[in-house]
């Protein structure tokens, strides 16, 4: 159990060191909530769902504060350091995938004189 928790205080650490994401619930164990920031709860659940379907990783979602955010339990004794920062990988490339592809889909704003 203690290495568990040694890996979600490390994700803990990258994750407060990314721009993208905010932590949003102290990390006291081996459970990591986060979310992307500024990003609606149906990004949220796009990110995990794609990340479990294309077999990268198996974050969850829960609901703090009346929002949608990403949980991620360490939970097998054999997690590394080296795991966590290549879940970290994934999630920042599936995210960037599902920001791009949310910005498409909305309509521009042209300013008219």
């Amino acid at each position: 159990m203690e290495r568990c928790c040694r890996v979600a205080k490390h994700l803990e650490q990258r994750l407060r060191g990314l721009p993208t994401f905010e932590v949003v619930a102290p990390v006291t164990l081996n459970i990591i909530c986060f979310r992307v920031r500024g990003a609606s709860d149906k990004l949220q659940e796009a990110i995990v769902m794609d990340l479990q379907e294309r077999g990268l990783a198996a974050p969850s979602l829960t609901t703090l504060g009346g929002r949608k955010v990403i949980r991620a339990a360490i939970v097998n004794h054999r997690t590394t350091i080296r795991h966590a920062d290549q879940f970290l990988e994934h999630l920042m490339a599936t995210t960037l995938e599902a920001l791009t592809a949310s910005r498409q889909q909305r309509p521009s704003r042209v300013r008219r004189p």
